[in-house]
């Protein structure tokens, strides 16, 4: 509390003492929040967010988008506060309750109503305070207390009462009655303390120096004997106050009705007015609230607004009677002087603080056109104007230049030539001059340099050096006279270094140090050397200033920063004010120190103020979870309001999630970089990532797993609070434990039946092999059986063939002894007689052919009997014949066997297929096969 208190002062300071400047307004209208344009009260919670009393609700703000909580029947919201926790309490019309979130941690409303013993019809619910583990709400007729789940009505008032203000101020819960004066509320009494009998309509009760006062359409008003001065009285009587809140001991903040805002001290003098004129949205403000980094929020009779009264930075800008862009500023004989693209302004007194007036006079004797620099050398005020070159004389500039339009960039002055002797930078080379009489004459153009000079520096040896756009850095070095260059040398010419690698110059612990985009460097004997004190944040040196004598200060990213040197080694300080840079004058953004710790910039509306803050903690915001979604194919759906107050399990189809986040940080939404890093099973991920120009994080087709998500804020180089949660996305159903199990089952199941089958398999290959052997073995022995039998067969047939030839040749003898015995005598024929007998006797012996007979038609189903059925007068030799067919001879075989021809084999299987009377597409071999 003490640390706000003192840094208040240093602000509050800064701001009594530059009367022309104001804070920076950010302003809302219905278009931001989408809500009615009348607001009545502003309220913050324990985590930073702000809640706004709208006529169609409650507004719910985190810095960076706005939520709309609707009341019972679309219900205005009066009145707002808080309890210790932070729960936010809301009065409205006939209702009142408080913000509560669901499951889903969306904040709803939820009435109290019900909780009112007796009668519950109640009138607007106009304020809401907090007290003693209690919170009152404050009707026209009543009020009303809410302590350990219970309401009642606080005794003391009548149906006549009429209480138009609640306060709590110096451990009291006081209010105002109309036409009765000031009381107390102490538990469920309430009593006046200070009667008065003032009808007009009261909105507020302060103290004053220990006296209490009261604000409203009347103006101010002190009780007792006391008064404000008259001037206060007056003014604040046509302007209708309607709200004021205490700033510290000694100032008061006060909103009016008709003319905005009010700056009042503890004396009762009104020190400044800020109005629409200055940058608020409307003169009409109801409702006044600072937050706890100092803001103050405006709730407008049409909108929202934010005064950052808090800020380092004050805003003097155009309304204050000048024109045109800031290029230039500094303070001179008590006046602070300011250089704009439309000419040259001063504000009188300007370090007691005592302005005679709030505006800027225009400096005479200037045609118009942009000051891009002012400088005071031997006391004397130099005006480099865009044409020529000026001095202050009597409060009127006079031309000193010789009137040729080259230009004026910027002054330097030679500390070689006891600072008697400058130098300016034009658009075509360099002007000298010299200081004779007290004044500043001009001595004409150094010969021998015509390059555009707006950034140069002169070292102490009397050397001026200049950066040119992008050709380099010279090294000018003139001769004793010092009218013409007597060595030129370019620095991109025979360096390291390009033509547009050089940024700036200046001069900083009697060295000439020089930016460039590879790094901080200084003069050295002449010679660029590099300054490996700021290690690796080079890219803080690009645009860097002198701060003091240990520190520097510049710009980054649209972020203001302190370097410091520590143990050797520059490092960045961090600053808790950032601004964008967009804002600047751009190519000719103006910094220049006015005053210890305090600096002037020029921007597009004009001027800023800003001193600059060291931070050793940072800010105790804390970056919030607003949202949690799942991102769909066709639609997103939202699953959570703000953070879960659990982790929460997600189905595997629900892994494609955006998490909204916001920091509640106010008005410089612009300024806020939001890093996330995401961890699964405790395992880092790729570290921490930008998230650039937007506050949400999607993340897509994520495995699944317990997961971390982690989300910070920075403001430059600045680290805010960060935000963890921890949630899980669960396995897609075929990569459950359960189906883990079953596939492990299915696994075993399926090693068994593989294992039962192989072996089943195997025991099959092995009894097919088995049997595949037996049938080999059964087949080689029926095969050697029919070798055998085929064998014996042919031993038959041959038998049988013997026994035809034999029979055929024992025929043939027996007919040619026939023959013969006619011729022999009767002795002879005996004995040819007894031989015939014997042939004969060969001849009727049939045995060999009945066995081949048997044997073969028991082998082949009776072949011979079929074959005798289909022809009886078949001889020996054709049915020898048909069984070698049958048997599967072919007619060469049979040819031989039976001495025949293979044509005469032929013929008899045609005549016999002939007399069978087989068709002619019937085989004859088939034929005899198939009996």
């Amino acid at each position: 509390m003490k640390t706000k208190f003192s840094l208040f002062l240093i602000f509050l300071f800064l701001f009594l003492a530059t009367k022309g400047s104001i804070p920076q307004v950010i302003n809302f209208t219905t278009k931001d929040y989408n809500g009615h344009s009348i607001n009545y009260d502003i309220e913050q919670d324990s985590s930073g967010i702000i809640y706004i009393a709208n006529a169609y609700g409650v507004l719910e703000y985190d810095g960076r988008s706005f939520r709309k909580i609707p009341l019972v029947q679309g219900k205005s919201a009066i009145s707002l506060s808080k309890d210790y926790s932070g729960k936010i309490f809301v009065g409205s019309s006939s209702e009142f309750g408080y913000l509560n979130k669901n499951e889903s941690q969306k904040t709803h409303f939820k009435s109290l109503k019900k909780l009112i013993p007796g009668n519950k019809e109640i009138n607007e619910v106009f304020d809401t305070y907090w007290f003693n583990d209690a919170i009152y709400f404050a009707c026209s007729r009543t009020i009303y207390r809410l302590k350990n789940k219970k309401i009642e009505k606080v005794n003391g008032f009548s149906k006549t009462s009429l209480i138009e203000d609640l306060a709590f101020l110096d451990g009291k819960l006081l209010y105002w009655e109309s036409g009765k004066g000031l009381g107390e509320v102490i538990g469920l009494n309430a009593q006046i303390i200070l009667p008065d009998s003032q009808t007009e309509s009261v909105r507020e009760i302060q103290l004053i120096n220990d006296k209490y006062a009261i604000f409203g359409s009347f103006g101010v008003k002190l009780m007792g004997n006391s008064e404000l001065p008259k001037q206060t009285s007056s003014i604040l009587s046509n302007a209708d106050v309607s709200s004021v809140i205490k700033l510290n001991r000694d100032a008061f903040l006060i909103g009016t009705v008709k003319r905005g805002l009010y700056l009042m001290n503890s004396e009762g003098k009104l020190q400044k007015n800020i109005t629409k004129k200055q940058g608020l949205q409307a003169n009409f403000i109801r409702k006044l609230f600072q937050d706890k980094a100092g803001n103050i929020w405006i709730a407008y009779n049409n909108g929202i607004g934010i005064l950052k009264w808090s800020s380092p930075i004050q805003y003097i800008t155009n309304a204050q009677g000048f024109d045109g862009m800031g290029y230039s500023g500094i303070v001179y004989k008590n006046q602070l002087f300011i250089g704009t693209s439309r000419g040259l302004y001063r504000l009188e007194n300007w370090k007691n603080g005592l302005q005679k007036t709030e505006n800027f006079i225009k400096v005479n004797g200037i045609p118009e056109g942009t000051i891009n620099y002012l400088h005071v050398a031997n006391e004397k005020l130099i005006i480099c104007q865009a044409a020529e070159t000026y001095t202050l004389e009597k409060d009127k500039a006079v031309r000193i230049s010789d009137g040729s339009w080259y230009g004026s960039w910027i002054w330097k002055t030679a500390d070689k030539y006891d600072k008697n002797e400058g130098f300016v930078g034009t658009y075509e080379g360099i002007e000298r001059y010299l200081f004779k009489n007290n004044k500043w004459i001009y001595q004409g153009h150094i010969k021998g340099f015509l390059e555009s000079s707006r950034v140069m520096e002169v070292d102490a040896k009397g050397i001026i050096w200049s950066i040119q756009g992008n050709k380099g850095l010279y090294r000018v070095e003139l001769n004793e006279k010092r009218d013409s260059v007597v060595s030129l040398i370019n620095y991109a010419d025979n360096t390291i270094f390009k033509s547009d690698d050089f940024n700036d110059i200046f001069y900083f612990n009697n060295k000439i140090y020089i930016t460039t985009f590879q790094g901080m460097y200084f003069l050295n004997n002449d010679s660029l050397e590099k300054d490996t004190s700021f290690g690796n944040i080079k890219k803080y040196t690009e645009r860097a200033r002198k701060y003091d004598e240990n520190k520097l200060y510049g710009i980054y990213q649209d972020q203001a920063y302190l370097l410091e040197k520590n143990n050797g080694f520059w490092e960045v300080v961090p600053s808790e004010v950032s601004f964008s840079r967009s804002s600047l004058v751009g190519s000719a953004e103006f910094f220049n120190k006015i005053a210890p710790g305090t600096f002037l910039m020029g921007t597009q509306e004009g001027f800023a103020l800003y001193k600059p803050k060291e931070i050793k903690k940072t800010i105790p915001s804390k970056c919030l979870i607003r949202n949690i979604e799942i991102i769909g194919e066709s639609q997103d759906s939202m699953l959570f309001f703000g953070k879960p107050k659990s982790p929460i399990e997600l189905a595997y189809e629900n892994h494609n999630l955006r998490f909204t986040f916001s920091i509640p940080e106010y008005g410089i939404s612009n300024q806020i970089e939001y890093q996330t890093q995401l961890y699964q099973n405790k395992k880092h991920s790729i570290g921490w990532q930008n998230v650039k120009e937007v506050n949400y994080r999607e993340f897509t087709n994520l495995k699944e797993g317990k997961y971390i998500f982690e989300v910070r804020a920075k403001k430059g180089n600045v680290v805010l609070g960060n935000e963890t949660y921890m949630f899980k996305i669960l396995p897609p159903w075929y990569r459950t434990k359960i189906a883990k199990g079953l596939y492990l089952l299915l696994v075993i199941i399926g090693v068994y039946f593989i294992y039962s089958r192989f072996k089943k398999q195997a025991l099959k290959f092995k009894e097919e092999k088995e049997r595949e052997l037996e049938i080999k073995e059964k087949l080689h022995k029926t095969e050697k059986l029919e070798i055998e039998l085929k064998n014996k067969d042919n031993e038959l047939a041959y038998m049988a063939l013997s026994y035809t030839q034999k029979k055929e040749m024992l025929a043939t003898l027996e007919n040619k002894l026939d023959v013969l015995s006619k011729e022999l005598e009767h002795s002879e024929k005996i004995k040819v007689k007894s031989l015939k007998r014997t042939i004969s006797s060969s001849i009727d012996d049939e045995s060999n052919w009945e066995n081949f007979q048997i044997h073969f038609d028991q082998k082949n189903d009776n072949f011979f009997k079929k074959l005798k059925d289909i022809d009886s007068k078949l001889n020996e030799s054709y049915l020898l014949f048909c069984s070698y067919v049958k048997m599967g001879k072919s007619n060469k075989e049979i040819a031989e066997l039976m001495n025949i021809s293979v044509a005469a084999v032929e013929k008899r299987k045609y005549r016999l297929k002939k007399k069978w009377g087989l068709e002619n597409e019937i085989s004859f071999t088939d034929y005899l096969r198939s009996l």
